[in-house]
């Protein structure tokens, strides 16, 4: 989207965001930037929209003060990295939105296991994904291979409907997902569609419904449809990954298993996560950045690696059985700091 004239004026924060924030920047690390805005009162009163400005060059982004205030009272990592900044790390603080720096203990809550801990296994499932990939690339997959015919046999209001009653079958559970972002949310989602897909889980229950459904060899060609589609798109993540990332971060993927600014921040989230629920607050510039560094350049054998993450889940877990953070953040008082400022800003 273009930059929106008014985004300057009304930028009422900015920091230093990532490696650099972090303390566990090299040469090559680019200056990420985070911000918080509020924008004109026609957003709020009208019918535009705005949640965030996001450019590459520098790399910038800039939260509108309602979706930054919704992450974070969610224990979104990223955003917490914007709230517990060093004081070194922030570049513009506008008196105006000091009291959600002052009051940013009230977003702390249990919520921070889950989502640091959702972050640090997405960031461990892409390693062991990753490491399976070097080993044995996979292959694109033909529709032959899942015995299914040349052309997909189901139209696509029927493949939806599918997907849709799957999707109600999850939602039962009430999984918490909302520590994710939008792309991370359908890759988890996806995931849990597939493991059903191919257990065939409730099978009738789900397709109760659909009329369509009652010759289960149709449903089970549609199974072996999902899981086609499933494999195509791991066939083109593995694509993009051999194409689009770093050359150098590739090459040290296949020297030593594992990609190191990856692992770093698994890493760093798990340590991060422990600290939080021992009570030692959210530690942004880190006091371990040389092990991270290490971490980073591959000079940790990939199985101590991954013994060391066994190490710190169980000390995550040990810590969140005595945590004192609450169950839940003070919503009500954060959301009485936004409103007097979006009040203020909007007169």
């Amino acid at each position: 989207m273009a930059k929106p004239t008014w985004l300057d004026e009304r930028t009422l924060y900015k920091c230093i965001h990532g490696s650099h924030a972090y303390g566990t920047n090299t040469y090559e690390s680019d200056i990420d930037i985070k911000g918080i805005c509020v924008p004109p009162k026609d957003y709020y009163l009208g019918f535009k929209s705005f949640e965030q400005y996001e450019q590459k060059v520098p790399d910038l982004v800039i939260y509108e003060i309602q979706k930054f205030t919704r992450l974070a009272l969610n224990a979104n990592p990223n955003i917490f990295e914007i709230l517990f900044v060093e004081d070194s790390s922030i570049l513009y603080m506008s008196p105006i939105i000091k009291p959600i720096f002052e009051n940013r203990d009230a977003f702390l809550s249990k919520k921070v296991k889950s989502s640091f801990f959702g972050y640090a296994k997405n960031n461990l499932k892409e390693i062991k994904r990753n490491k399976k990939w070097l080993r044995e690339p996979p292959k694109p997959p033909k529709r032959s291979d899942f015995n299914l015919p040349e052309q997909d046999a189901f139209p696509k209001g029927l493949y939806d409907s599918f997907n849709a009653q799957v999707q109600s079958f999850i939602d039962t559970f009430q999984i918490d997902l909302s520590w994710l972002d939008d792309a991370e949310r359908l890759e988890v989602t996806s995931a849990i569609k597939s493991q059903l897909h191919k257990a065939g889980l409730n099978a009738e229950r789900i397709f109760s419904n659909l009329s369509r459904f009652s010759d289960s060899e149709a449903l089970k060609i549609l199974l072996k449809e999902n899981e086609f589609r499933g494999a195509k798109r791991e066939y083109e993540q593995y694509l993009s990954h051999m194409t689009t990332r770093h050359p150098k971060r590739l090459e040290l993927e296949k020297k030593v298993g594992y990609d190191g600014k990856d692992a770093g921040h698994l890493m760093r989230l798990l340590f991060m996560a422990e600290e939080i629920c021992s009570g030692k607050g959210v530690i942004v510039k880190r006091p371990d950045w040389e092990y991270l560094l290490e971490i980073r350049r591959g000079e940790i054998l990939l199985d101590t690696l991954m013994e060391q993450v066994d190490i710190q889940i169980k000390c995550i877990e040990e810590a969140y059985k005595t945590t004192k953070l609450p169950n839940r953040p003070d919503e009500e008082k954060i959301q009485n700091i936004v409103m007097e400022i979006i009040y203020k800003l909007l007169q």
